[in-house]
């Protein structure tokens, strides 16, 4: 008999964030590949019932394998063509108009969570602050397994832990828009897995406690052409707009000017809202700044000032769609 731990599993983003999938055997690998699998959109947020036929095709470029599941990142179809309803379509779609432009976008993301204790009532797994390393076991062997098993298959920049008390960052490294977005997804199934295997839970709500952080999925962006930054010269604080190029304004201005509309795509449940408050270090101000963190999208000081110009969006949470997120920031 088959390891239960020995299975295929295509994943399905989500319309709301979310991922939804069937388990095969690993013999139906060649199968699913080529035909792929059907699937109720409507039980899925995609469609309504009567017209609810989609089927799910599994893209090889992204299988990760984690402890015996062979994950994949799925496209949509509709009667054998790409499906509208496809979120990562969507994404693809932005990016060739951006590429009409003859600009590219080079993207990052930083992934916030907590790590809590499974008892009669959930309890944080440790009390530390900001970038605190205690040498306890439990906890700090947890993020260095974290961190050595995620960085050879999402590209993990770095692990450290966050504000609250036990609150964890994953740093992903940039990429292109879909890869980025393929890669949260595949990173947010590992986590959840890795961490259940030590009888814990990881939860990427974006406001889990009233009185602690929040969790953000802050984005970094920068306009490129022919493979090279044209975000500006970059700068002191002092030197103000001037650090942008004309491009790179026109498009945080595009971001400011829809920042409204676009919430509904980066932070897209009630849940988000109670994360959006003064005094934990969220955005509350439709603005640009320097080293603000305050501001909907923040210019890393450091980074300009060395002339290597970047754009943080820190309005998004894990509990968004990344491919739809993005596709509404491009």
């Amino acid at each position: 008999m088959t390891s239960v731990q020995q299975a295929i599993a295509p994943l399905v983003p989500d319309p709301l964030g979310g991922v939804r999938c069937k388990l095969f055997p690993p013999g139906s690998l060649q199968e699913l590949l080529r035909d792929g699998y059907n699937f109720d959109g409507s039980s899925c947020g995609f469609c309504s019932v009567e017209d609810s036929d989609l089927v799910a095709k599994p893209d090889p470029s992204t299988e990760l394998d984690v402890d015996g599941y062979k994950l994949f990142i799925c496209d949509i179809y509709k009667a054998g063509e790409r499906s509208d309803l496809d979120s990562r379509f969507a994404l693809e779609r932005a990016v060739e108009r951006l590429s009409e432009a003859d600009l590219g976008i080079l993207v990052g993301a930083e992934v916030e969570f907590y790590v809590l204790r499974r008892r009669s009532e959930l309890s944080v797994l440790d009390p530390w602050r900001y970038m605190e390393v205690v040498p306890e076991a439990h906890a700090l062997s947890l993020a260095t397994r974290l961190l050595r098993l995620a960085n050879p298959h999402v590209k993990v920049h770095f692990i450290h832990h966050e504000v609250g008390p036990g609150q964890y960052e994953l740093t992903l490294m940039r990429d292109g828009p879909r890869g980025l977005a393929d890669r949260i997804i595949l990173l947010k199934w590992a986590v959840r897995y890795w961490v259940s295997r030590e009888g814990l839970v990881a939860t990427f709500m974006p406001k889990p406690f009233i009185d602690r952080p929040g969790n953000g999925m802050h984005i970094h962006f920068s306009l490129q052409r022919g493979g090279r930054s044209i975000m500006g010269p970059g700068g002191r604080r002092e030197d103000g707009r001037a650090i942008f190029s004309g491009e790179a304004a026109s498009f945080i201005a595009g971001v400011l000017e829809h920042a409204r509309a676009l919430s509904i795509l980066t932070s897209p449940t009630v849940n988000s809202y109670k994360r959006l408050m003064p005094g934990f270090e969220a955005p509350i101000y439709i603005c640009w700044g320097i080293g603000n963190r305050s501001a909907l999208s923040r210019v890393p000081e450091h980074a300009a000032a060395r002339g290597r110009l970047r754009v943080e969006l820190r309005s998004p949470d894990p509990s968004c769609n990344p491919y739809l997120a993005l596709a509404g920031i491009i």
